[in-house]
């Protein structure tokens, strides 16, 4: 997947260390329930007792795994309702990545937007892109632009400069040269260097498209 976001994603190492430990958790069930079904059929000899014996034994592990992932489903909530927004924000750019962790764009999202909601401005970006891209969950354009804005109104500079796209382009927008060069230019003084040159070059595409507009 191509995902143009932030790359600081380092994790804390206990919360990691936590939430991996109950991933191979449930391997582990998995392979408990096929030794249990092995050792089963060994204590029999005739085939309608070994037939009995390994659909009561699936029909009692597709009940405890039901239990154990409701269980571990509820273990993960607790968890991460504990993170505060800087490790909410790091363990979605973990799962966006594959970082480590399963690639799951959907929990990445819902990670990102519990971020937002407690003013993590990367998280608000990154969220945008999100929305921009269809990453976890679907296009919306309007999304987006709300996300950047947000984030541009912050001080951020990847913010900034695509706000200034989105005017500059008139993408979902209405076209507005005026607000694209103030957004663009704020890019550029912003410390972010990804964003300053990134602006750079949108302001040229905006000159270029003058000059040619003017030769007709």
């Amino acid at each position: 997947m191509n995902y143009t976001g932030t790359a600081d994603v380092s994790l804390s190492v206990n919360h990691l260390r936590g939430y991996l430990t109950m991933k191979k958790a449930k391997a582990f069930k998995y392979i408990m329930l096929i030794i249990v079904v092995v050792v089963g059929v060994l204590q029999f000899f005739d085939t309608p007792k070994i037939l009995d014996y390994i659909l009561g034994t699936l029909a009692l592990g597709f009940g405890l795994m039901s239990y154990s992932s409701a269980k571990k489903s509820n273990s993960e909530s607790e968890f991460i309702k504990d993170m505060n927004a800087q490790e909410l924000y790091e363990l979605a750019m973990k799962h966006i990545y594959g970082d480590g962790v399963p690639e799951d764009n959907e929990l990445a999202t819902s990670l990102l937007m519990q971020a937002h909601d407690m003013g993590h401005v990367e998280a608000t970006y990154n969220l945008g892109i999100c929305y921009h891209y269809g990453f976890g969950t679907d296009v919306n354009l309007k999304k987006a632009f709300e996300l950047y804005l947000e984030s541009a109104n912050k001080g951020y500079g990847k913010g900034q400069e695509l706000v200034g796209r989105f005017y500059n382009r008139g993408i979902h927008v209405k076209q507005d040269r005026g607000k694209a060069e103030y957004w663009l230019t704020k890019a550029m003084e912003s410390s972010d260097i990804e964003a300053v040159e990134e602006a750079k070059k949108e302001l040229q595409v905006r000159e270029k498209t003058e000059v040619e507009y003017e030769k007709m």
